[in-house]
């Protein structure tokens, strides 16, 4: 309700607390040093006969201000203030000793802000699963999809050394021509491990999830060499993801797992250019538990996203020879997403929150450049393939956002931070054939200069002509 730096401001919570160096209910830093100290008014509303309203208060010391504020995030401190010396060192370090005075669970967000609350991070998770799903889709090793194995500039490598131009007929892909017997029909399955981690930002306190996902699609072949199409493929997919979440010094986790459909399309054309596109809808129901102030709150949340992707690349040749063929794609891929998270409630007593449900979109675009070297390999004239890339990733949407929450009587609103627009995408893959008819690959991709967030994927990949 009010709050100043008068720490010898009357009792009665209906007088005005008074200031000393800084102005009533502001945030400061550093203040002083002056003869002061702290006030805080709660307004707790109205209690029914025989209720009870309890909060938590705080009191403590750090031998610095980073192990002090470490210590508040650690019990979910909503409202705090630090005693400093007026030593060297004591004001904008507090050394050698920062003394402590908090509370928690009086309506406020703790500290660590929305990342601690997990609020802003429900809705993050399902435009990751989707991409991640879309990352193994366009990696399959059926298809020219996203860089697959057959790529278009290793189709046209294997029309120069005289292979017939089928695809699973070059870059080692030991894919059949058909699946159970049907032509043009082909089948994949990939799994992927995927870590996700959010820095802390000041009062955003950082979290670290690591996922699983498993990917699968069946695509048929509908135009082989016709006028200027190459090939002509569209296929269905479905994914399944799991994740399991820790968030930094708060010891709060999420466990979750969802549903991915796809719907995929992709067209080869002119021999070197290719253009796909992605469509997919994700499920996702997370466990929460949130532990503030020594209490468990739990809360069952569902979320969705909406995302769809689209690519063009064009394959230039660069050599070819006995020591393989080298190939570069200049590539433009742009994906949008949209998630939702459903309203939810907490339990666990005084203190629980209720989370009106929100949403966010978000609009990338990557240009960057591929790089794809085969090299023959021993196995019935197989090859391995070498693969590189590099993007430059922007971001036209996800602005801030507001959501609404409900402590009790209090209505609490979390703002989120802008994103960070401007970062880069990089990765590699190796593709090897290790006995007749089959392949195993591993690919991995990181991004570059993102401030808000790290994403790492290790893709496993394996396949076996039938």
């Amino acid at each position: 309700m009010a709050s100043s730096d008068n720490g010898f401001a009357n009792g009665n919570p209906l007088e005005p607390t008074g200031s000393i160096s800084a102005p009533e209910n502001s945030n400061f830093d550093d203040n002083g040093p002056d003869d002061h100290g702290a006030t805080f008014d709660f307004n707790f509303g109205v209690l029914d006969i025989g209720g009870t309203r309890s909060f938590v208060i705080f009191y403590g010391a750090a031998a610095t201000e980073e192990e002090a504020l470490a210590a508040l995030r650690a019990v979910g401190a909503e409202v705090y203030s630090l005693g400093q010396p007026s030593s060297d060192g004591g004001a904008a370090d507090g050394i050698p000793n920062t003394f402590i005075f908090g509370f928690g669970e009086v309506g406020g967000i703790p500290l660590g802000g929305s990342r601690s609350e997990f609020v802003p991070y429900y809705v993050d998770m399902p435009m990751l699963a989707t991409g991640d799903h879309f990352r193994n889709l366009g990696l399959r090793l059926t298809g020219r999809l996203g860089g697959g194995e057959l790529t278009t500039a290793s189709a046209v490598a294997a029309m120069m050394d005289g292979a017939p131009q089928v695809m699973g007929a070059a870059a080692g892909d030991t894919m059949a021509e058909s699946l159970f017997g049907v032509k043009g029909l082909r089948g994949f399955l990939t799994g992927s491990y995927n870590q996700t981690g959010y820095n802390t930002q000041g009062a955003l306190i950082g979290s670290n999830t690591d996922g699983f996902a498993v990917t699968g699609g069946v695509d048929y072949e509908f135009i082989t060499n016709e006028g200027p199409i190459d090939s002509l493929i569209a296929g269905v997919g479905l994914g399944w993801s799991t994740l399991d979440s820790d968030i930094a010094d708060a010891g709060s986790t999420v466990e979750g797992d969802g549903i991915t459909v796809m719907l995929y399309s992709s067209a080869t054309m002119f021999k070197q250019l290719s253009v796909d596109l992605v469509v997919g809808y994700s499920w996702l129901n997370y466990d929460s538990d949130r532990l503030a102030g020594g209490t468990t709150f739990s809360s069952d949340v569902d979320a969705t996203d909406f995302g769809a992707l689209g690519s063009i690349a064009y394959d230039i040749p660069v050599a070819t020879g006995a020591t393989g063929d080298l190939t570069f794609s200049p590539y433009l891929d742009t994906a949008y997403h949209y998630a939702e998270v459903d309203g939810f409630s907490e339990s666990g007593g005084a203190g629980a929150r209720t989370v009106e449900g929100y949403d966010a979109d978000s609009l990338t675009t990557e240009l960057g450049l591929r790089g794809e070297w085969r090299l023959p390999s021993l196995v019935l004239g197989n090859s391995f393939v070498l693969r590189v890339h590099g993007g430059w990733v922007h971001e036209y949407l996800d602005d801030s956002f507001v959501i609404q929450q409900q402590i009790g009587v209090a209505t609490v609103t979390t703002t989120t931070n802008d994103p960070d627009r401007d970062y880069g995408r990089v990765g590699g893959g190796l593709v090897f054939p290790f006995m007749p008819g089959a392949a195993v690959g591993v690919d991995y991709e990181t991004l570059v200069g993102n401030d808000d967030f790290d994403h790492e994927s290790v893709t496993l990949r394996g396949r076996i002509a039938f």
